[in-house]
């Protein structure tokens, strides 16, 4: 007798829409003359984690050279939309800006000791001054100071921070006179920037790769898939299944998928409505019946059966569980019956899963082994099961 299974598989895309937004940042140096008794910082400059105007939660860093190794116990930041010039009466809070007073660190070369902190003037919300009374000695060597917690200014343009450092806490800054209780050692100004962001855009369409094959898939494509017929029995045209003696044979799928919640993969008997073999298609009776769900080695009396088994090809990557009746390593199940809230099993409308990933794989691998053995009161003729594989994404 011959029999024949034939092995469907279904391929689904679709497709989904990803944006990656990504901000530039230009930072520029500015070089003058301060207008009070001061060194100047040297190697001034500033940069932001974000360059987009009305960017939030942004951090801030300026690097700077001292022009002498006094103690640093304050450094003012005033940031102006004016000018730069240090001493200058004229300093407006760049538009919609919030100065950031938290996560403040700074280099080694700034000195040892204490603690820094940090305060915004209250009466102008733009000057900023990080103070640290235990502060000892400086290097004379570049410091980088960093400050979070800032808001960038919602006009996109030029702005400046006005940079001084002091030798005691009291600093009694303003804009006008940032000498007026003490002078400060150094000071510069550095010109930043905000900028409109570069937005860049791609799709990456949603994806169901997924083959089935007499031959055994071992490359990472489905390009050596044949077509999945199987003769089981002695012989191969036909094939003969002797009494009381098993036979199986196996076909193989390879599934990839983008799928996030991964990929199930379902058989169906489409040839008849028992699940097993039967000699006339949609028959209700199956001389060769399906095994059930207790897995059978198939020794005696006639039943028919499948175990199932999955493997990555080289390359691959990712997880599938193969459900039971199919697990066992040497016997063969086969659920006609099983009803559920699914109503799985391989007579019902959805077929029966046989194995599945909770996310995306890359070339999984899956044989599906069937056996089958006739007894001596097994009606003779043609018996026939045409299994169809499904594959469906969960995205």
């Amino acid at each position: 007798m011959n029999m024949k299974i034939n092995v469907q598989s279904l391929r689904r895309a679709r497709y989904v829409a990803g944006a990656l937004l990504l901000g530039v940042a230009t930072t520029f140096a500015s070089v003058f003359t301060p207008s009070v008794s001061a060194g100047t910082l040297s190697a001034r400059t500033g940069t932001m984690s974000n360059a987009a105007a009305s960017a939030s939660t942004v951090t801030y860093q300026f690097t700077f050279t001292p022009t002498t190794t006094d103690p640093i116990k304050a450094v003012v930041i005033d940031f102006c939309n004016d000018n730069p010039t240090i001493g200058g009466s004229v300093c407006t809070k760049p538009t919609g800006m919030t100065v950031g007073a938290s996560s403040i660190a700074f280099s080694a070369s700034v000195g040892t000791g204490g603690t820094w902190t940090g305060a915004v003037d209250v009466g102008t919300t733009r000057t900023l001054t990080l103070s640290n009374a235990s502060n000892a000695g400086t290097t004379g060597t570049a410091i980088t100071l960093s400050v979070g917690g800032f808001t960038n200014s919602s006009v996109v343009g030029t702005f400046y921070a006005r940079i001084l450092t002091y030798g005691s806490t009291t600093t009694g800054y303003s804009s006008a006179s940032p000498g007026t209780i003490g002078s400060p050692i150094d000071s510069g100004s550095v010109a930043m920037s905000t900028s409109n962001s570069v937005n860049v855009s791609g799709t990456v369409p949603e994806t169901l790769s997924f083959c089935v094959s007499a031959a055994d898939l071992t490359a990472s494509t489905c390009a050596s898939a044949t077509d999945p017929v199987l003769r089981l029995g002695t012989g191969s045209n036909p094939s003969i299944l002797n009494p009381g003696q098993t036979y199986n044979g196996s076909v193989y799928s390879k599934v990839s998928t983008n799928a996030a919640n991964g990929v199930t993969i379902r058989m169906k008997n489409v040839f008849n409505t028992c699940g097993g073999m039967s000699r006339a298609q949609n028959s209700a009776t199956c001389d060769l019946p399906a095994v059930g769900t207790s897995p059978s080695a198939l020794t005696t009396g006639a039943g028919f059966g499948m175990r199932a088994a999955n493997a990555l090809s080289s390359g691959g990557t990712g997880s599938m569980t193969i459900d039971t009746p199919y697990t066992h390593a040497s016997n063969f199940g086969l659920d006609a019956t099983t009803g559920g809230t699914t109503g799985d099993n391989v007579t019902g409308t959805y077929g029966d899963r046989v194995t599945y990933s909770t996310a995306p794989v890359d070339a999984m691998n899956t044989t599906y082994t069937f056996g089958v053995i006739a007894s001596n009161v097994t009606p003779a003729g043609l018996y026939t099961a045409q299994m169809s594989l499904i594959a469906v994404g969960s995205y």
